[in-house]
């Protein structure tokens, strides 16, 4: 069995070579993302791009998104759009195969490793298999449409697995959950729904800005494996324009 995972693992990584060669390059110096046009925005709109949220690498975090319209899907398309922008490849292992790429068009998914997964067990899967392929620095493990019957059956050393794999590859996972769930996570923040009468006829980008995230945890493992001085990435709401 354990034969037969290599294998896969190393087909997997060959043809992720093949197709994002550079996924494999030497990582950039600076990846906070900062828009170009950031000095000609208005005072406000500046301060709506605060880092919110940040990729660290070699750690997992958890986003608890308890129910739809708290922001998980434009949280998602914040990660793709700063990948683009920044020339990175964003891994998103879709756990229920719930994500619409119209929603966000062809430019703001150009850098996007999309794995469509039909349940929670396929999905982790392919999560241990990328952590453990190690060059892609950014997956997002998106299950915040899973039935909570798939989830309660996902045992709690999975997650510590996962936490031994991103500390020795470097990669940073984050995890979109209905409900806190993955008990190894450095760093747990929640998404509440904020959403009034009218806000679905305003911009997308003026909604997404008011999606604030709230700190549930932060904590550290003792003899967390260190992944050098890489910095992290900072996830900042701002427009898709």
């Amino acid at each position: 069995m354990e034969h037969h995972s290599t294998n896969r693992a190393l087909a997997l990584r060959a043809l992720l070579r093949e197709r994002f060669p550079s996924a494999h390059a030497a990582p950039i110096a600076n990846t906070s993302w900062q828009s170009p046009d950031a000095d000609l925005r208005a005072p406000q709109a500046r301060a709506a791009q605060q880092p919110i949220l940040e990729f660290s690498p070699g750690e997992i975090q958890e986003v608890v998104a308890e129910r739809p319209g708290c922001g998980g899907a434009l949280l998602i398309g914040e990660l793709l759009e700063q990948a683009r922008r920044a020339r990175r490849v964003l891994t998103l292992i879709d756990g229920k195969d719930s994500f619409d790429p119209d929603s966000f068009g062809p430019i703001i998914c150009r850098r996007m490793l999309w794995l469509r997964c039909r349940d929670a067990e396929q999905a982790l899967q392919s999560t241990d298999l990328l952590l453990r392929d190690g060059n892609l620095p950014e997956i997002v493990l998106d299950l915040q449409l899973n039935p909570l019957s798939e989830l309660k059956s996902i045992p709690p050393s999975a997650w510590h697995r996962f936490r031994g794999l991103s500390e020795q590859s470097g990669a940073a996972l984050l995890v979109i959950t209905p409900s806190a769930l993955v008990s190894s996570a450095h760093r747990r923040l929640a998404l509440r729904p904020n959403g009034k009468e009218g806000d679905w006829d305003r911009p997308r980008s003026d909604f997404s800005a008011s999606q604030r995230p709230e700190l549930l945890r932060q904590r550290s493992y003792p003899g967390q494996t260190s992944v050098g001085t890489a910095p992290k990435r900072e996830i900042a709401f701002h427009s898709f324009r």
